[in-house]
């Protein structure tokens, strides 16, 4: 967004006459238009990444571990190093998630602490698509 802030700069130079080579003023246009766009590009995929990011649930996670470790002590014949460095880090993470231990109350606080963050994000994201 800051290219497209210091090239609008240049672009309403241009459109009051401050500058005069048409060339530059229209080149600066364009650049101005399509940094805009690709800002409201970036804003529309990181906000949808955190919305993600920030859904998933404390089964979930525990699902997707358990999917990992299984997949991994399936394919031991032919498990790379890659394969069992995930079994190993899925099971430290699940053993994590089981020590902490966090009683229901707190984690529905923490639940709704994150739906607050996500409705927030959805307003930018809305914002974004329709800029």
């Amino acid at each position: 967004m800051a290219v497209y802030f210091g090239a609008d700069h240049f672009v309403w130079a241009y459109q009051i006459g401050l500058l005069n080579d048409k060339q530059t003023g229209e080149r600066f246009q364009k650049v101005s238009v399509s940094a805009w766009a690709l800002g409201s590009v970036c804003t529309i995929i990181s906000e949808s990444w955190q919305i993600a990011r920030l859904s998933v649930t404390r089964k979930e996670v525990r699902i997707i571990l358990l999917k990992l470790i299984a997949e991994a002590e399936s394919d031991k014949t032919s498990a790379s190093s890659e394969i069992l460095a995930i079994a190993l880090l899925s099971q430290i993470v699940l053993s994590i998630l089981d020590m902490q231990n966090e009683p229901d109350e707190k984690y529905e606080a923490r639940v709704e602490e994150a739906r607050k963050a996500i409705n927030q994000r959805m307003l930018v994201l809305v914002h974004g698509i329709f800029q």
